[in-house]
C-alpha cells in the first residue's frame, strides 16, 4: 500500500522559536485573536519543564495555511524554548472550522481526574490564588495552568 498525499500526514518535530516565527508567518487570517493569558500560561510551562508533549498536532492546511498552534508557537517564540510536537500536514483547508472546538478542562476537572479529589472545585480555586499570590500574579491577573495546579497539589 502506497501513501496518499491527498490525505493529512504528521510527523515528530522538535519546534524551535526560529521555527515558530517562521510558521506564524503562515498563521491563517481569519483566526481568532492570540489571548495573551494563554501564551503566558504555556509560555511558563515551557520554560519551567512542565510542557507536556500530549499528541495534540500543530496542524498546516494543504494550502501551506497554520489553522491551528498558534498559541503554542507564540508562547515558543516568546519563551525562547522549543518543544516537541507532532505536525500535521495537508490537513485540508475546509475543516478549519471543526478544529479546537472542545471544551477546556479546568483546573479543578484536572484535580478530579488525577486523584478523584472531593471539592474539586473549591481547591483549585484556593491552589490559584495560593500560586498567584506565591509568584506574584496576584497583582497583574492570569491563572495558573492545569500542570502548575497539579505541581501544586502534590
Amino acid at each position: 500500500m502506497t501513501e496518499d498525499k491527498n490525505y493529512p500526514h504528521t510527523e515528530r518535530i522538535f519546534v524551535t522559536s526560529e521555527m515558530a516565527r517562521g510558521w506564524m508567518k503562515k498563521n491563517i487570517i481569519n483566526t481568532r485573536p492570540i489571548q495573551l493569558n494563554r501564551v503566558q500560561q504555556y509560555m511558563r510551562d515551557m520554560k519551567n519543564g512542565r510542557w507536556k508533549e500530549n499528541a495534540e498536532t500543530i496542524k498546516f492546511a494543504d494550502t501551506g495555511e497554520l489553522i491551528d498552534g498558534q498559541h503554542r508557537l507564540q508562547a515558543c517564540m516568546e519563551g525562547g524554548v522549543g518543544f516537541w510536537s507532532l505536525v500535521a500536514h495537508g490537513v485540508k483547508r475546509d475543516a478549519f472550522l471543526t478544529i479546537d472546538r472542545g471544551q477546556t478542562r479546568t483546573p479543578g476537572q484536572q484535580l478530579f481526574l488525577m486523584d478523584g479529589v472531593g471539592n474539586y472545585n473549591a481547591i483549585a480555586a484556593t491552589l490559584n490564588i495560593l500560586y498567584r499570590f506565591r509568584d506574584g500574579i496576584i497583582l497583574r491577573g492570569g491563572k495558573a495552568t492545569a500542570t502548575e495546579v497539579e505541581e501544586f497539589e502534590s
